[in-house]
Protein backbone atom coordinates (compact mmCIF):
# COMPACT_ATOMS: atom_id res chain seq x y z
CA UNK A 1 0.00 0.00 0.00
CA UNK A 2 1.02 3.57 -0.59
CA UNK A 3 0.15 5.81 2.31
CA UNK A 4 0.30 9.57 2.31
CA UNK A 5 0.77 11.54 5.46
CA UNK A 6 -1.21 14.71 4.97
CA UNK A 7 -0.85 17.88 7.01
CA UNK A 8 -2.43 20.52 4.80
CA UNK A 9 -5.61 22.60 4.80
CA UNK A 10 -6.62 21.37 8.21
CA UNK A 11 -6.16 17.72 7.30
CA UNK A 12 -3.84 15.51 9.25
CA UNK A 13 -3.34 11.80 9.34
CA UNK A 14 -2.62 8.93 7.02
CA UNK A 15 -4.45 8.49 3.72
CA UNK A 16 -4.23 5.77 1.07
CA UNK A 17 -2.44 7.07 -2.00
CA UNK A 18 -4.85 5.50 -4.48
CA UNK A 19 -7.07 6.69 -7.30
CA UNK A 20 -10.85 6.58 -6.96
CA UNK A 21 -11.13 3.99 -9.75
CA UNK A 22 -8.19 1.60 -9.41
CA UNK A 23 -7.24 -0.52 -12.39
CA UNK A 24 -5.50 -3.83 -12.83
CA UNK A 25 -2.10 -4.02 -14.43
CA UNK A 26 -3.74 -5.66 -17.44
CA UNK A 27 -6.20 -2.80 -17.89
CA UNK A 28 -3.43 -0.21 -17.43
CA UNK A 29 -1.28 -1.91 -20.08
CA UNK A 30 -4.20 -2.19 -22.52
CA UNK A 31 -5.21 1.44 -21.91
CA UNK A 32 -1.68 2.70 -22.57
CA UNK A 33 -1.45 0.61 -25.76
CA UNK A 34 -4.82 1.92 -26.92
CA UNK A 35 -3.88 5.52 -26.17
CA UNK A 36 -0.58 5.21 -28.01
CA UNK A 37 -2.21 3.21 -30.82
CA UNK A 38 0.41 0.49 -30.39
CA UNK A 39 -0.02 -3.27 -30.23
CA UNK A 40 0.82 -5.13 -27.04
CA UNK A 41 3.79 -7.26 -27.97
CA UNK A 42 4.47 -9.03 -24.68
CA UNK A 43 2.27 -11.97 -23.70
CA UNK A 44 1.01 -12.17 -20.13
CA UNK A 45 3.39 -14.04 -17.83
CA UNK A 46 1.76 -16.91 -15.89
CA UNK A 47 1.85 -16.64 -12.11
CA UNK A 48 3.84 -19.86 -11.69
CA UNK A 49 6.56 -18.44 -13.94
CA UNK A 50 6.82 -15.31 -11.81
CA UNK A 51 7.07 -17.49 -8.71
CA UNK A 52 9.91 -19.46 -10.31
CA UNK A 53 11.76 -16.29 -11.32
CA UNK A 54 11.06 -14.08 -8.31
CA UNK A 55 10.45 -16.52 -5.49
CA UNK A 56 8.67 -14.91 -2.54
CA UNK A 57 8.90 -11.49 -4.17
CA UNK A 58 6.30 -12.65 -6.72
CA UNK A 59 3.71 -11.87 -4.03
CA UNK A 60 4.25 -8.17 -4.64
CA UNK A 61 3.24 -8.58 -8.28
CA UNK A 62 0.55 -11.22 -7.92
CA UNK A 63 -1.42 -10.04 -4.90
CA UNK A 64 -3.91 -7.25 -5.01
CA UNK A 65 -4.99 -4.87 -2.30
CA UNK A 66 -8.43 -3.54 -1.51
CA UNK A 67 -7.86 0.09 -0.62
CA UNK A 68 -10.04 3.11 -1.02
CA UNK A 69 -9.70 6.83 -1.61
CA UNK A 70 -12.98 7.47 0.26
CA UNK A 71 -11.30 8.97 3.34
CA UNK A 72 -9.56 11.76 1.43
CA UNK A 73 -12.58 12.31 -0.82
CA UNK A 74 -14.80 12.66 2.26
CA UNK A 75 -12.50 15.50 3.34
CA UNK A 76 -13.30 17.35 0.12
CA UNK A 77 -10.38 16.28 -2.07
CA UNK A 78 -11.37 15.77 -5.69
CA UNK A 79 -9.36 13.99 -8.33
CA UNK A 80 -8.66 15.75 -11.60
CA UNK A 81 -9.05 12.51 -13.54
CA UNK A 82 -11.62 9.90 -12.52
CA UNK A 83 -10.73 7.43 -15.28
CA UNK A 84 -7.39 5.96 -16.37
CA UNK A 85 -7.96 6.82 -20.02
CA UNK A 86 -8.55 10.51 -19.18
CA UNK A 87 -5.35 10.59 -17.14
CA UNK A 88 -3.40 8.95 -19.96
CA UNK A 89 -4.84 11.46 -22.43
CA UNK A 90 -3.44 14.25 -20.26
CA UNK A 91 -0.04 12.58 -20.14
CA UNK A 92 0.27 11.62 -23.81
CA UNK A 93 -1.63 14.37 -25.64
Amino acid sequence: DLFLYVNKKGLSGVYNGVAPNPVTNSRLTKSIARKLRKPILLPPVPGFMLKLLLGEMAQVVLQSQKVSSAKIENEGFSFEFKDIYDALSDIYD
